[in-house]
């Protein structure tokens, strides 16, 4: 086998279209040239029926699934960012404090900060900040760290 073929993978869309990527790509940018006009709604894609963020990269030949904010999948991936922003922004004006997210409610969740009762103004002051950093467009980032690490 040729070192080019080497440096190329197939991509099997959900349609059954299949291209050929240079290895190293992003599934955004194989998003963008496949869905120009709405690449930008995805909120992530499956990779060979596994989890993947846009911002990872095509490493071998691949079925790759993008989904938007309006699937079972992106409403997954939403309300799981919006989760991390709700933390983000009860640790930007708490600090340490915890903050539990006890159980899924209607279409909300039921939440506690240790050691609080939550008043009116608290909602509003979590509510202003988590607006904050939404405009301010700070990126999720993920972070891999060894179960000894993370459990501290």
């Amino acid at each position: 086998m040729s070192e080019e073929l080497n440096l190329n993978a197939k991509v099997t869309l959900e349609d059954g279209t299949e291209k050929t990527y240079k290895k190293g790509v992003s599934y955004l940018d194989i998003a963008a040239e496949e869905f120009p006009d709405k690449y930008k709604t995805f909120v992530g894609c499956k990779v060979n029926n596994s989890f993947a963020e846009l911002k990872d990269i095509l490493k071998a030949d691949s079925k790759v699934e993008f989904f938007d904010w309006t699937t079972k999948d992106g409403q997954m991936y939403y309300t799981r960012a919006l989760k991390l922003l709700l933390f983000r922004a009860v640790r930007d004006i708490y600090g340490n404090k915890n903050l539990n997210i006890k159980q899924s409610i209607n279409k909300g969740v039921y939440c506690e900060i240790e050691g609080m009762k939550i008043s009116d103004g608290d909602l509003k002051k979590i509510s202003k900040k988590m607006r904050e950093i939404v405009e301010a467009d700070e990126p999720i980032e993920r972070e891999k760290y060894a179960k000894k690490d993370g459990i501290r």
